[in-house]
């Protein structure tokens, strides 16, 4: 990337940079020092500054949906402290998990657990199957011994 020569260049550069890292246009603009008026004709005049300006917005997508999955999987697997309080005053903290984060994110990676409602079998036709444990049940017993 070659230096900018001039105050406009560093500046179209310092509202790119701040857009891609995730800051809306408006902040992107304040940042730089530019009105927002005048980036819009800059974006209407300047194909290479319009194009510049689509891939920043990308770049700023996939940064959000990566940060948005992280804290998604961390609140459905990880779990999150909570305060938990007593008579108006703190008492300590307790960790929430999100099952419905969880089933979302197993539809999103195609392990979706099956529409059909869940049975457990009688004791005695539980000994007799051979058969190996629905995901379902390896779920639950997973999450009893967490």
């Amino acid at each position: 990337m070659t230096r900018p020569r001039t105050n406009r260049e560093r500046k179209r550069r310092a509202f790119l940079n701040a857009l891609a890292s995730g800051r809306s246009v408006t902040e992107a603009a304040c940042h730089a020092g530019i009105n927002w008026s005048t980036l819009y004709a800059w974006r209407q005049n300047s194909s290479s500054f319009a194009n510049a300006w689509v891939n920043a917005s990308l770049c700023a997508e996939s940064a959000l949906y990566e940060r948005l999955e992280s804290a998604l999987i961390q609140r459905a697997v990880e779990g999150v402290e909570e305060p938990v309080f007593h008579k108006g005053s703190q008492v300590g903290t307790r960790k929430r998990y999100s099952d419905t984060l969880l089933l979302a994110g197993m539809r999103q990676i195609g392990g979706a657990p099956s529409t059909e409602p869940f049975v457990i079998p009688p004791r005695d036709e539980q000994a007799d199957s051979k058969a190996p444990a629905p995901a379902a049940s390896k779920l639950a017993r997973a999450a009893r011994h967490e």
